[in-house]
């Protein structure tokens, strides 16, 4: 049974001061974007960007699931690990601070390396997140979340081959309104959250919400002054100003920041699965007493250890480590919209900066004997940057064009050091960039009243460059250096369907779409410690479900 479903939630909602009282949009059920205005059936309006304009969901030929601000909080989910729970095709597992969300059995499987492109991308405020561990923050002020299933490499690019996950937070309204939340549940978690948003005169608001959430660990630690795992120490906040100086010209600007701190799940996973052996300690099982032992702590590291090995409890709430699993992770994020209304279409240009760091220490070889420990630290620098236009007449014919540019340096640091041999075993730097960019448009024509043909194509390149040094095994003093190596990425993907408006709230449609995921590149003359060794843990993750995932450190 999951934590969520043992806890006991008491929430207290301040509610929201309004001059004057803003009208109450009818509530939709989880899943659909609720709106103030109501088609004739008397249900909400469901409102999505999935085609980058605002459009009705049941005029969108697209497989995607959206979610209001009430449905979120219905459904009690908080952060991207529970989107699952409403939305079809879609899991999301983790790896200590990594996300691997899956879409349709699209997955993404490469855990925490810097080179790595996610194959389901994360996007904020239409800001294409490269680290997947940035999708781990917790949600906060969210008009709605749209989550996109299959390839989306039309209109989206950046790798969305399996599909995209779209956060839209809040902007400033034209009310002064004050908003207070406050949980607490078992194991001593609790957050608070607060919101205000105020008018700026007629033409510009100011919206600020910060988010401050904590928890013991829901993994306990029979190690004596070890640490728990799973815990939550995280700050979050955003600041949106809005300005609207004309009739014609919109201007938004956001400002990001999250904070997190305690163990987390540790750097990587925090469980062995163990291996069978008999009591004699001979790896024949055919014995009557069989144990699950720890292959990661050996004789050969202790020699008082037991011979059969160090067994493991199997219990998947709880651990033994001695070494103390830290994550300390950075994430602060500026971007600039503007918006402009031609007479014939809309203008949107879209800049950010991210500026991204995460340093773990973890446990290396998961027992309660000082054997091995592990330290990871990460960096991302992101620029991007996005211009639309988009037609301001739907029909019969409306189009939308663009461009896409991005630009990202990553770093990654990793090291596991050996303690009882009192070695380094594993100690490299590795350095990546990644520019990118890409043109793409989208076009849709009503054949007839109900009738509609949509089509659309991209054209991506990107360059990836790698470079790392290893000073693990130094030669006569000299660390290994992995020259500079690059590579060419580029692909046009395309997408075509056909829809049928039955009726204002039913939609039958046909789509294609392709998409191609992104290649990487490793630094010359070596490979990334997570491509030398790879094993398989168990992993609980915070759904209460047993994946299997897998180790991304060598094993000495």
């Amino acid at each position: 049974m999951t934590r969520s479903v043992h806890a006991l939630l008491l929430t207290v909602s301040l509610a929201a001061v309004a001059l004057p009282t803003s009208a109450n949009a009818q509530a939709a059920p989880a899943g659909e974007q609720a709106s103030s205005d109501t088609n004739d059936s008397g249900i909400g309006d469901i409102v999505v960007t999935a085609q980058k304009r605002e459009e009705r969901l049941q005029t969108v030929p697209i497989a995607i699931t959206a979610i209001d601000s009430r449905g979120l909080e219905q459904a009690g989910i908080k952060d991207i690990t529970r989107l699952e729970v409403v939305t079809p095709g879609l899991s999301v597992g983790q790896s200590g601070s990594d996300t691997r969300p899956a879409l349709r059995g699209v997955n993404t499987d490469n855990s925490r390396q810097a080179q790595a492109d996610a194959t389901v991308a994360f996007f904020v405020d239409g800001i294409y997140q490269s680290s997947n561990q940035q999708a781990l923050a917790g949600f906060l002020d969210l008009a709605r979340v749209e989550v996109q299933r299959g390839p989306q490499g039309t209109l989206y690019g950046r790798n969305s081959f399996g599909g995209n996950i779209s956060l839209v937070s809040n902007l400033p309204g034209r009310d002064f309104e004050v908003i207070g939340k406050g949980e607490y549940s078992r194991f001593n978690h609790y957050k608070l959250t607060g919101i205000v948003s105020s008018p700026l005169g007629d033409t510009a608001g100011l919206r600020v919400a910060a988010q401050y959430e904590k928890s013991d660990g829901y993994v306990r630690n029979l190690t004596p002054g070890g640490t728990r795992a799973g815990d939550i120490d995280d700050f979050t906040g955003r600041a949106t100003l809005r300005l609207e100086p004309s009739d014609r010209l919109e201007l938004i600007a956001r400002g990001n920041v999250w904070i997190g701190k305690g163990a987390g799940a540790g750097a990587y996973e925090y469980k062995v699965e163990g291996i069978q052996v008999n009591a004699a300690g001979d790896q024949d099982i055919a014995g009557t007493t069989i144990l699950y032992v720890n292959p990661r702590a050996r004789q050969s590291d202790i020699a008082t250890l037991p011979a059969a090995g160090v067994p493991v409890n199997r219990y998947p709430w709880t651990i033994e480590q001695d070494t103390p699993s830290t994550r300390d992770i950075r994430d602060y994020a500026g971007s600039l919209e503007l918006n402009y209304d031609f007479d014939f279409a809309r203008l949107k240009l879209l800049g950010s900066y991210n500026d991204f760091d995460a340093n773990r220490t973890s446990d290396g070889d998961f027992t309660a004997f000082l054997v091995r420990t592990n330290i990871q630290h990460s960096t991302n620098r992101t620029w991007t940057g996005e211009a639309q236009l988009a037609s301001a007449s739907t029909r019969p014919f409306q189009w939308i064009l663009g461009g896409y540019y991005l630009d990202t340096k990553a770093s990654e640091f990793f090291q596991q050091r050996r303690v009882t041999l009192g070695i380094i075993t594993d100690e490299t730097l590795s350095r990546y960039s990644t520019k990118s960019y890409a043109f793409f448009g989208q076009a849709s024509y009503n054949l007839t009243e109900q009738l509609r043909l949509t089509g659309g194509a991209r054209y991506t390149n990107d360059e990836k460059i790698a470079s790392g040094v290893d000073t693990a095994n130094l030669t006569a003093g000299q660390p290994t250096v992995y020259p500079r190596r690059s590579r060419h990425f580029d692909k046009v993907t395309w997408r075509g369907a056909l829809d049928y408006q039955v009726t204002p709230d039913k939609l039958i449609y046909a789509s294609v779409s392709n998409g191609f995921p992104l290649g990487r590149v490793q630094p010359a003359g070596g490979r990334s410690a997570a491509e030398r060794r790879r094993r398989h843990y168990i992993l609980p993750s915070g759904n209460g479900h047993r994946l299997r995932g897998r180790r991304q450190d060598p094993v000495a």
